[in-house]
């Protein structure tokens, strides 16, 4: 109340907010159901805004230029997509004409061992060009090698996301070289990725990336196809491919090369990619699918989230207009 005003402007505010302390003091009854009338329409609009904003505002590293997803779909039979074998993989990043660089992911669970419990983690089994493929630069350490992509080369090491560096109490660089025990084996630390990092999904940020090579060990039986673990087997169609087209090259214009990409898979393996062709796609920000998807569905319920949201402190105020 020392406040000394340095204007006309300055003491009509001081005397307003006097007024204002004098009022909630008489009346704290009145006072706190008020604030609690608006923080309940606030909180709301704010707890809706920010699940908007992790699913369709906030930029993505999978968003970037260039960045397609890549599918192979079965002419025959309309929407029908598979996933990739390795050999499939290293037949497209070959290819050089459309792609800059190209990934391959897939996803599982794996088990985390903290002293004497265990959790599940959400986690991803990637190639060594995944973070590149993204532009995505790891916030301490390096990535994965060439020989630990190799298939069934199970080199233990992992890349941990910055939320497990900061759990820790220390430094992301910190971390590096450390250990933690995944599905009852112990691999080291080699790279931490930045912070807010999700990889291709909006919605759900992996914890663990693990190389191509300890697929066989890591890998959920959900996501086994045929019952092989082995990515050296052609028949084991466990991977999703992301690749970075060539500067200044779209989708469209990206679609002759991909057709004689196609004609390739099919000269490769006759029998197995009969009627297969290789398509591009925008990735989804909200799921992880052999196919393409649309984010459509999600700006609906984004939609509908923010119109409740709105809905529900157009309440809060109208009934504080009535208590007043």
């Amino acid at each position: 109340w020392n406040i000394r005003p340095t204007s006309p402007v300055h003491l009509r505010v001081l005397q307003d907010i006097r007024h204002a302390v004098r009022l909630l003091l008489k009346n704290p009854g009145f006072s706190a159901l008020a604030v609690l009338v608006l923080a309940l329409g606030i909180g709301a609009n704010t707890a809706a805004f920010s699940l908007v904003n992790a699913l369709m505002l906030e930029p993505m590293a999978a968003e970037g230029p260039g960045i397609v997803g890549i599918y192979s779909r079965d002419t025959t039979q309309p929407d029908s997509y598979r996933a990739f074998s390795y050999a499939d993989y290293e037949q497209v990043r070959a290819n050089q004409e459309p792609f800059d660089t190209v990934m391959a992911y897939t996803v599982t669970m794996l088990g985390v061992s903290d002293g004497d419990t265990t959790r599940r983690s959400f986690s991803v089994i990637v190639s060594s060009s995944y973070f590149s493929t993204l532009n995505v630069r790891l916030a301490a350490g390096r990535e994965f090698s060439a020989d630990e992509e190799r298939p069934e080369s199970d080199q233990r090491v992992v890349i941990v996301g910055h939320r497990f560096a900061r759990a820790a109490g220390v430094a992301p660089g910190e971390v590096i070289g450390r250990t933690v025990r995944l599905n009852a084996r112990d691999y080291e630390i080699v790279g931490v990725a930045p912070e807010g990092f999700s990889g291709t999904i909006a919605l759900v940020a992996p914890e663990f990336w693990l190389p191509l090579g300890v697929y066989a060990k890591v890998t959920d039986e959900m996501i086994r196809e045929g019952g092989s673990t082995r990515l050296s087997d052609p028949r084991n169609r466990a991977l999703m491919l992301v690749g970075r087209l060539n500067p200044g090259l779209d989708v469209d214009g990206a679609r002759p090369m991909i057709a004689r990409l196609s004609q390739s898979f099919v000269g490769r393996d006759p029998v197995e990619n009969k009627d297969q062709e290789i398509t591009l796609a925008r990735l989804a920000r909200t799921g992880i699918s052999t196919r393409p998807q649309s984010d459509s569905e999600l700006t609906v319920l984004s939609t509908l989230l923010i119109g409740m949201a709105s809905l529900v402190l157009l309440i809060a105020c109208l009934n504080l207009t009535n208590m007043m």
